[in-house]
């Protein structure tokens, strides 16, 4: 379901449509549609905070903290892709894991030495994985991110 249907889905909730009639009419079940009602404030959120305006499917809430560090992030990986900088996969993971600790305000260590945890820490949720590099250039469609 795209960002602007769940939008009119919720708009069409908050004037009083049952949630069994709106289920029909967007081809889902009464729970999905309930789900989304219940996370009502959440999804609205993430969707202020979106990075990318062409984003169309939302599958799940996403932490509004990841929400605004990927949109720095890529601000940053931008700025050093344009002085043709070398980055690594080590130093791209630590830079990401400290932007998002000075967003959520648990501080940030340096990123001159890429640290051997990339974020295992227990008061955090974001590890600044491999994996989750990867899904951030697919989501920003960034291909030419060489790392050295």
């Amino acid at each position: 379901m795209t960002l602007s249907n769940t939008l009119k889905l919720l708009n069409r909730l908050s004037k009083g449509e049952s949630a069994a009639s709106v289920g029909r009419q967007y081809n889902i079940n009464e729970s999905s549609v309930c789900y989304i009602w219940k996370n009502e404030k959440a999804i609205r959120e993430s969707v202020a905070a979106s990075a990318v305006s062409s984003t169309k499917v939302v599958t799940y809430v996403r932490d509004v903290y990841i929400e605004r560090m990927e949109k720095a992030f890529s601000i940053w990986i931008e700025d050093n892709t344009s002085e043709s900088m070398a980055l690594s996969g080590p130093l791209i993971r630590a830079k990401a894991k400290c932007i998002y600790n000075h967003l959520s305000g648990t501080g940030c260590t340096s990123t001159s030495d890429a640290p051997s945890d990339y974020g295992t820490s227990s008061t955090s949720s974001f590890t600044a994985s491999r994996g989750w590099f990867h899904h951030f250039k697919e989501r920003h469609c960034l291909k030419s991110v060489k790392l050295s």
